[in-house]
């Protein structure tokens, strides 16, 4: 599976629904999406692209580890908060674009494994 729509309508990706999924190149997260749980696509090593949902509140921990290919991503406004350890391990991750104001974003964001170059807050 290298490219995964999800279907219009889905709320939630719950805790670990594509982990270790390691043919999943892109995915489109659809903006009926609210809530994604932990580890949803951690060890997927060849995810080199995410567009997020633009009703997603909050990127739990541990989202993205491990997704080594992972080389940009987009946050969208309606992100506020971004767990611990998101993108441990992303060591292709080179940008990081915030959307909004009222992000709340921790140092434990870009993990020391992560090559973060370039982010950018655009409000």
């Amino acid at each position: 599976m290298e490219i995964l729509h999800l279907l219009i309508g889905i709320k939630k990706l719950s805790n670990q629904m594509f982990l270790d999924c390691d043919s999943l190149k892109n995915i489109v997260i659809p903006n009926t999406v609210t809530e994604m749980g932990q580890y949803v696509f951690a060890n997927c090593i060849s995810l080199t692209n995410v567009v997020l949902s633009n009703s997603l509140k909050e990127i739990p921990s541990y989202s993205f580890f491990g997704c080594y290919s992972l080389a940009n991503i987009i946050i969208p406004d309606s992100v506020r908060i971004i767990g611990n350890y998101v993108f441990e391990r992303c060591n292709k991750l080179t940008k990081l674009v915030a959307i909004g104001e009222g992000n709340n974003f921790s140092e434990e964001d870009g993990e020391e494994d992560c090559r973060i170059a370039f982010m950018y807050i655009k409000s």
